[in-house]
């Protein structure tokens, strides 16, 4: 998975993430443990989630998630 950034500056951050890590037991309960009682019961779902994504990229190819771009000029993209 990728998250870009391009800010209306002509600034860009790329930050590569393995999906695996996003659904790993440390990231879900380091989220559940920081995020509050909201996180921690959306945990497991987002462990379905990574895995059901996986699963889409494998068999269909990668795909964009979000596309968001402000009234500034600000674009956020998440690739996966």
């Amino acid at each position: 998975m990728w998250i870009r950034i391009k800010t209306d500056e002509g600034r860009r951050i790329n930050i590569p993430v393995p999906l695996g890590f996003v659904g790993s037991p440390f990231v879900l309960k380091a989220a559940a443990r920081c995020g509050g009682p909201e996180a921690a019961k959306y945990a497991p779902v987002a462990k379905d989630l990574c895995r059901e994504l996986k699963r889409y990229v494998r068999t269909n190819g990668h795909f964009t998630l979000v596309d968001v771009e402000s009234s500034d000029g600000t674009l956020v993209r998440i690739t996966v």
